[in-house]
């Protein structure tokens, strides 16, 4: 079986909640249309009752009292017409209550910003320690006539403080903990900014960079491209004493499985034939994919198969019924055992690696990298290093998408929880081995202990 946990993409499905949704396929409605109270929440209720019938959290349970209470204020918040836009920065105030990343209002929802005069923020962003916003990535203008470095402060947008946006957008932030919930405003944030700001075409950015403080102006017109031909994909870095640093900086590779599985088959060609005695795996930052490019990795690790969880639970609906034919009513849960199921098969004994292993693991290690770090910390193949996991050990997973009838607002809901190989079922992050608190003068404090780490007898 193919355990999949994806954090955006997802499994688009029509929602059978009470009222119709639109299908996936049909046309949204125009953006500016002002939905009446009474639409806005039979909106919110079918939300709702999606979540009762679909998660498997709540399968024995009522809504945890936090979460009633989100959806009871927004309620009585949609008390007016409304457009779509308006709707959803009453409606995605419920998603800090979920306390599931993977179960969130979406804010991918104008699909009428598609025009080359309106298109989304530019960037890749992420979180430094401290909070500020940083450039992710090495990026460049589509001409090649000016770069903007990796870790650039992003210090406003369009006149405000990115501090006081972030400071807001964290209200409608997704996740189990409050820390994971800000970590992942920067994985969606040109749509954040784009539904809760209007922040589309032309960009007016103040940035912070090692020779001071400029602004940076970008025209609607103008394409910027990351430096990097494939900055998704794995990279490998020697740094000397027989020690390399492969960086994975995500998982979801569904798009070419092929192409990720190629680099990485290369990638332990070369640390054979460099005779690397000690490796650096780095999952900080990813958010996770498919289960099967974790696996991809520790099939070179491993002398025998294993498992990556040791069961799972998931509740049957309408549409995983349907698509998947699982057998069951709906609204049951089944019981997965998963303790011999699609098992890592071992590489080649003379492909494999032999040396010692690190992982390298943060707060924003989420979804399918966060069951990577278990079924390494689990089966004892490598040390783990850095700080806590924002998300659980134990997670959601196997993500449906419904669509809302009247605004179209699309709502994303797992349909399985799935436990790590060692069985522990404690809703708790991962803690590695050993914490490392990141340090403001470097980012590659954690780097420096897992060498220190490896270079011990």
């Amino acid at each position: 079986m193919r355990i999949v946990t994806l954090l955006l993409t997802t499994l688009i499905v029509s929602s059978t909640m009470g009222c119709q949704p639109h299908s996936i396929n049909e046309a949204l409605p125009a953006p500016l249309v002002h939905y009446t109270p009474q639409q806005l929440r039979e909106d919110l209720d079918s939300l709702k009752l999606a979540v009762e019938q679909r998660h498997p959290r709540f399968h024995d349970r009522p809504l945890d009292a936090a979460l009633e209470h989100a959806f009871n204020e927004a309620r009585r918040a949609l008390n007016a017409p409304m457009t779509r836009a308006e709707a959803f920065r009453v409606m995605a105030l419920i998603n800090p209550a979920f306390q599931d990343a993977h179960t969130l209002l979406m804010p991918t929802f104008d699909l009428d910003v598609r025009s080359e005069q309106q298109r989304r923020f530019p960037f890749k962003v992420r979180l430094r320690h401290d909070g500020a916003l940083l450039v992710a990535g090495q990026w460049q203008r589509a001409d090649g006539t000016g770069e903007l470095a990796s870790g650039t402060v992003i210090r406003s947008i369009n006149g405000e403080a990115t501090a006081a946006l972030l400071a807001e957008f964290s209200r409608y932030g997704h996740g189990e903990t409050a820390q994971l919930q800000r970590h992942m405003l920067s994985a969606l944030f040109p749509h954040w900014l784009a539904a809760l700001r209007g922040s589309t075409g032309d960009f007016q950015l103040e940035l912070e960079q090692a020779d001071g403080l400029r602004t940076l102006s970008i025209p609607a017109a103008e394409r910027w491209t990351q430096a990097a031909s494939k900055p998704n994909q794995p990279t490998l870095q020697e740094l000397g004493d027989g020690i390399a640093l492969l960086r994975l900086p995500t998982f979801n590779v569904e798009d070419d499985p092929q192409a990720y599985a190629t680099v990485v088959d290369a990638l332990f060609s070369q640390l054979r034939r460099d005779d690397v005695a000690g490796l650096i795996l780095d999952v900080r930052g990813n958010t996770g994919g498919q289960s099967d490019a974790g696996a991809k990795v520790i099939r070179y690790l491993i002398d025998q198969p294993i498992n990556q969880v040791s069961r799972a639970r998931e509740r049957i609906n309408a549409d995983n019924q349907r698509m998947l034919q699982t057998k069951g009513a709906i609204g049951q849960m089944r019981e997965l055992d998963l303790s011999r199921d699609g098992l890592i098969q071992p590489a080649p004994a003379g492909e494999r690696f032999r040396g010692k292993v690190v992982l390298l693991i943060d707060a924003m290690t989420y979804s399918a990298a966060i069951l990577f770090a278990t079924t390494l910390q689990d089966h004892r193949l490598a040390t783990l290093i850095g700080q806590p996991t924002g998300g659980y050990a134990n997670q959601t997973g196997n993500m449906e998408s419904v669509r809302l009838r009247h605004t179209g607002l699309t709502a994303n809901i797992p349909a399985r929880i799935f436990v790590r190989p060692n069985g522990d079922t404690a809703l708790a992050p991962v803690i590695p081995e050993i914490i490392v608190e990141p340090s403001a003068e470097s980012d590659d404090a954690v780097v420096a202990a897992a060498v220190t780490h490896l270079m011990q007898p």
